[in-house]
Formats: structure tokens, sequence, C-alpha cells
């Protein structure tokens, strides 16, 4: 056999040398790239949301008689929203009240994301009045968190928070606490594809009438929406628990929904009925949030206060959740503790039932003299709760019966097995050559 002259070795040694260095270079480029694509952004957003409202105290209606009516006013709200596929998708909102007056009391405090936020936003609120409301020290904290992966369920955690904070709050002598009493909502993504959303309202104890009936929080109303690709979603609703108490009568438990209790108010208490401080006062500007598409309408109303029998009442109530579903959405909304105080017209004057609810809001209710036709003092809810889910359907998550995080998303850019064999193939064959050329060279 002819041996290969030097210009025939080098050209060899040259085409293995450059097959090697291809297919090491197509290693490089290709394996460390798939790797690398996992935790990149998501291609497109899927339709995760939730959303939870929190409300400490919301009157649909206070009475001031001659000096003013107040209707559909709030008292530290907290909001928080997640939407996978708006273009603010995690926002949390705070307010210490809601009503149409300008100020420090009224101004909301909202975060939102993206970019995430690493701290919340918070902002102390000085004790003051307003109308009626005696209002004492207090926090706003507002957190909205994103990670552009949780658009498409390919990461898990806490999305949004908001809670409202503020102690020795009133309403006259109708309604006191001395106590810390929040109002608290938050959103969350959870592992499995699944959407949360959680309200509650939290204080524990406060006194109606100037201190006649007490009533004591042994448990906190809580509301949780929840939605998954795989399992569709539920309700749980924790309702409060009560324990009534006053000079005059035994002490009472309320703790089922519907549970209720009636007093009937003495002449003395009964003359401290027509609050001074009120003045004609209504809601604010409504918070701005993400809104949450395709979310199911709850039917119904919350229950409403009533005029009838004679002198005047104090009613308490435990409220029942009015729930919807619909395709791959959830929501519901109760108001936890209802109280209701009235005055009846005198025995000479015909009963006349006044219903004043929160369908009619914004309208007084009234007709004729009040003192002739007997009135809604107060007509309040403590601890109006919200909370809704959404989760994309199964198909359009691409979860294929197991679910998890990142099932089923596409995998775009080059195919990598393709490019990673042939990678593989070009440094064998180089190797093979780079062999039986040293051997063809030194062989004697």
């Amino acid at each position: 056999m002819t041996s290969a002259s030097p210009t025939q070795k080098r050209v060899r040694f040259a085409v293995v040398r450059g097959m090697s260095a291809i297919g090491a270079v197509a290693l490089t480029l290709v394996v460390p790239h798939a790797a690398a694509a996992a935790p990149a952004p998501c291609e497109r957003a899927e339709e995760y949301a939730a959303r939870s409202d929190a409300e400490f105290l919301h009157i649909d209606q206070l009475d001031g008689g001659d000096h003013g009516q107040i209707s559909n006013v709030g008292l530290a709200q907290a909001k928080a929203a997640l939407v996978a596929s708006a273009t603010v998708n995690s926002a949390a909102v705070t307010r210490l009240l809601d009503a149409d007056r300008p100020g420090a009391f009224t101004e909301p405090l909202i975060q939102q994301a993206p970019p995430t936020n690493a701290a919340p936003a918070k902002r102390p609120t000085d004790p003051g009045d307003v109308g009626p409301f005696a209002l004492g020290n207090g926090t706003l904290t507002s957190h909205a968190r994103w990670d552009p992966r949780m658009a498409c369920g390919r990461s898990a955690g806490e999305v949004a928070r908001a809670e409202t904070t503020v102690r020795d709050a009133g309403i006259g002598d109708l309604l006191h606490t001395t106590q810390r009493m929040q109002s608290r909502s938050a959103t969350t993504l959870v592992a499995g594809g699944r959407t949360v959303a959680a309200a509650r309202v939290t204080v524990a104890a406060f006194d109606l009438l100037g201190g006649a009936v007490h009533v004591k929080v042994v448990r906190a109303p809580t509301l949780t929406a929840r939605m998954s690709t795989k399992d569709g979603g539920d309700l749980s609703y924790v309702p409060a628990v009560l324990e009534v108490s006053g000079d005059g009568f035994r002490t009472r438990r309320l703790d089922n929904p519907g549970d209720e209790f009636s007093y009937t108010v003495d002449r003395k208490t009964e003359s401290g009925l027509y609050p001074s401080t009120v003045e004609d006062m209504t809601a604010g500007a409504p918070l701005s949030l993400p809104a949450v598409p395709n979310l199911p309408r709850l039917g119904g109303h919350d229950e409403s206060a009533q005029v009838s029998g004679s002198g005047a009442g104090l009613r308490i109530s435990l409220g029942q959740v009015r729930r919807a579903a619909a395709g791959n959405a959830i929501a519901a909304k109760v108001t936890a503790i209802h109280i209701a105080i009235t005055q009846a017209p005198p025995d000479d004057h015909e009963p006349v039932n006044q219903t004043v609810g929160r369908e009619h809001r914004g309208s007084d209710g009234y007709g004729g003299d009040a003192a002739d036709r007997g009135r809604v003092v107060l007509d309040l809810g403590v601890g109006l709760l919200e909370a809704a889910a959404l989760a994309p359907a199964p198909h359009a998550a691409g979860v294929d019966g197991a679910g998890g995080m990142g099932a089923g998303l596409p995998i775009t850019g080059s195919q990598v097995d393709v490019v990673a064999v042939g990678g593989v193939t070009l440094v064998i064959a180089g190797a093979a050559l780079a062999r039986g050329g040293r051997r063809r060279r030194f062989r004697p």
C-alpha cells in the first residue's frame, strides 16, 4: 500500500480535528440549553385567577334623624387579586374607610406587580373622628408579588396579601370596641395548578347600645375558595361563633349560620339611639383591582332589617353563604354577622313594616315622619367576605391526569434529542478517524 504523502496526512488530521470540534460544540450548545429552558417565563398565560375581599364593618343604613343619613359605607377594607392573563397580574389594596370624604382615612394603599415586590407597602393611620366614626391607631399593609412562571402554573406561592388593622373603633354608643380588629385577604397559587382565595376578619369582642349588650367573638369567620385544574373547585366557610351577654338575660351562644338573638331595648337605652354626630355620607370611589374573567354571578341578596312590633329592639344573626359555580370558576359571598337596631312606632300608631336591605343601597327607604312610622336606626354587617377562584381546564393547562407544575408546556427552539445525537455521532466519528490516522502514521 502506498503511504500517504505529508500533504495528505495534514489534510486528514485537519478533517478529523474539525469533525471533533463540531461535535464538541454541538454538545456544548445543545445540552446546557435544554437544562436552562426549564425556568424560562411562560410562552402563554393560562387562565389562573383568584380574588378575595374582606371588610370588617359595612353600614347599609344609619339614621341620624335630622342630623343626616349614612348608607353603603365600609370600615377596614382589604382586597387581593391575581390574574395571570392581565397586564397587572397581582394587586393588593387596603383602605381604612370607604366613604365620600377626602383625606388620609379614605386614601387607599395600593401595591401591584409585576415587577414583584420584596417587601409590602405599609402606612400607619392616625386616630381621629369622621362623622359618627371614632377611630384609633391603624395600619394598612398591601403586598403584591409575581413570578412570570406563575402565568402557566410553573411556580407557586402567595401572590397578594392585604391587611387593614385598627384599634379602638366605634359608631357612637351603637357599636364600640377597644380591641384590635383586622380585615385580611390573600390569593395564592398552589403547586398542581390550584388557585386559592381566602378572606377573614378578626376581633375579640365588641359592645352594643352603650355596653348594654356585650358580644364575644369566640371564633372568627373565614371564607376560602379553591379551584384546581385537576380536581375542580370547593368552598370552605368557617362561621363566626359568638357569645352574647348582658344585664337581664342569660348568655346566648350563636354558632351556626341562621342562628339569631333578639333583645328588647329598655326606655333608658332607647333614649340614646339617636346619634347626634351623623351627617350625610355614602360610599367612596370603588377600589381598583384587576378584573377576574368568567366568574359566575351570585344570586339573591343579604338579609334586611325590618321594623315591626312596638318599642326598640336589637337583633344579631349569623349570615348564610351565597355561592355559585360555573365551569372552572367558583365564587362565594357572606355577611358573617348581621346587626340591626330598630325603633318601632308608638303604640297609638298603626305598625308599619320598613325594609332597608343591601339591595336598596343608596335609598333612604323612609316615608312620613320618623317618630310616627318607626325606623331602622342601624343596619350593618360585621365581616363581609368574598372569595372567587378560577383555573384553566385540564386540556387547556396541558394536564394529563397527574397535574403538576409545567405539565404539557411547549418546548420551543431546536429538537434537543436529534441535535444531541448528531453531536455525539460527530465526536465518535472524529475519534475513530483519529485512531486510524495514528495507526497508519506510525506503521513501519
